[in-house]
């Protein structure tokens, strides 16, 4: 059931709790120990008077006059009466002045027995005088060789009393503890709970499909914070997810229907019109079979990112020629050189030998070059260039003479399916997803990439990788 409680309940108990236990202490250290404490301090003030008359008597430096005033002192700083005997003379040699004792002279003989004074050892023996109502110790010692018999006499202060008005107090004191007690965990346990409540809250606004909450109040607890804090940035990341997934869907949707949706007018087209026409049924037909390529591409574009995005994929390192994986990616697109008039300018230096997966950096150099054609300026020109930025490291870079990315765009090209602000249009290669397959390539490599634009100017992406032998271009 403990384990079932509010914050509220267990800080009022543990409140409460800590307050009894410290009442508990007071009652025990007030009540029950202070007469034995009170005693044993009375004890030790009458050794060690004992000890400092024993040490004045026997020093031969000092006067009787020193030695009364001194003893004159220690008596009234103390409360304490001091006698000292000549048992020689069976005189009181030396007595404090003092009321109490004028009145207990006279019967220190009745309430000592002699035996007990004349032994060596120093005695303490409490002496109660019920006609006079009061209790004190006596203390005992013989002093030169059985020459001076030494009485201390202490009284106790009326320790009943004392008793019943700390008994009075700490009652009054547990109450006003347990009170304020009371109030404190209410007051704590609020503003603990309120918070805690907010990030709940929160916390079920978010399993609920609702992003959109304020800023979460935390008291100024600094746990509380972190806490906060954690919850937010999960809340915007499933944002981001759940805003990707919708875009996912929509654009894969789009995306899917539109090469079905002239697969199927084609086909018709041919069913209906052309079929009789070997002209015109050939370019239906090839508007078909591009249609069915380009689906390919996307559902394989698909199912290749979920692949790297689940972090299943292994790569296959070797030490491969970085120009010959450009020189054959662009003699892939030869076909747009004879049909559309573009120009694929490399430029290198000498040939770079890398440490890399040389399946999954072809895809890479693929789909950069590809998103340049589709992004490609007026002048019809991609230009790649490759060199070494340091003796360890060489970089590509893709460059396009487009209309440009706007520089506050430029973080968010990487995810899928991202359009930049100016107007899109169908582009005869790629699936908008190209970007995203180059990152997450890029980044199992541990490589440096990244991207630079200037609106009006064109857009230039980059990647490096590490050098392990360079040999020589021949021109």
């Amino acid at each position: 059931m403990f384990y079932n409680q509010s914050i509220k309940t267990r800080l009022f108990i543990y409140f409460t709790g800590f307050a009894v236990i410290i009442m508990l202490l007071l009652w025990i250290l007030q009540i029950a120990i202070l007469g034995p404490n009170y005693r044993n301090s009375k004890k030790a003030s009458l050794i060690s008077i004992a000890q400092n008359i024993e040490s004045l008597i026997n020093n031969e430096d000092y006067t009787v006059d020193s030695i009364k005033r001194t003893i004159d002192k220690l008596s009234f700083e103390n409360k304490t009466e001091v006698l000292i005997y000549e048992t020689k003379n069976e005189r009181y040699l030396y007595s404090s002045v003092s009321f109490l004792t004028s009145i207990y002279i006279n019967k220190v003989p009745l309430a000592i027995d002699e035996t007990q004074l004349n032994q060596d050892d120093p005695k303490i023996y409490p002496i109660q005088f019920e006609d006079l109502d009061i209790e004190m110790y006596i203390y005992s010692d013989v002093l030169n060789d059985g020459k001076y018999v030494l009485l201390l006499f202490t009284s106790f202060d009326p320790i009943d009393s004392t008793t019943i008005i700390l008994t009075r107090q700490l009652i009054f004191v547990t109450v006003i503890i347990l009170v304020l007690a009371t109030l404190l965990s209410f007051i704590f346990s609020r503003k603990l709970s309120k918070p805690i409540d907010n990030i709940a809250s929160s916390a079920k606004n978010i399993a609920y499909g609702n992003y959109d909450f304020e800023k979460i109040e935390t008291g100024g607890f600094s746990e509380l914070n972190q806490l906060s804090q954690a919850l937010s940035y999960a809340n915007k990341e499933i944002s981001q997810v759940q805003n990707l997934r919708r875009e996912l869907i929509a654009n894969t949707s789009h995306d899917l229907r539109t090469p079905l949706t002239m697969i199927k007018a084609y086909a018709e087209m041919v069913r209906d019109l052309s079929g009789d026409n070997p002209q015109k049924r050939e370019e239906h037909l090839n508007v078909i079979i591009n249609e069915s390529d380009r689906l390919s591409l996307l559902v394989g574009d698909l199912l290749e990112l979920s692949k790297l995005e689940s972090g299943k994929h292994e790569l296959n390192i070797s030490n491969i020629s970085i120009v010959d994986c450009i020189q054959e990616t662009l003699s892939k697109l030869d076909l747009l050189c004879e049909k559309e008039n573009y120009v694929f300018d490399f430029n290198y230096t000498d040939y770079y030998i890398v440490s890399a997966d040389r399946f999954r950096i072809m895809q890479v150099l693929y789909n950069l070059i590809s998103n340049a054609v589709a992004h490609i300026g007026e002048d019809k020109t991609v230009i790649v260039k490759l060199f070494d930025i340091n003796n360890d490291s060489c970089r590509v870079e893709i460059t396009d003479h487009g209309v440009g990315i706007p520089k506050d765009e430029l973080p968010d090209i990487w995810e899928r399916y991202y359009r930049t602000s100016e107007s899109h249009k169908r582009s005869q290669i790629g699936t908008g997803l190209g970007l995203s397959i180059v990152k997450n390539i890029l980044t199992a490599h541990n490589a440096s990439f990244g991207v630079f634009s200037t609106l009006g100017k064109g857009t230039t992406f980059y990647f490096d990788l590490n050098i392990i032998n360079i040999k020589e271009a021949e021109n």
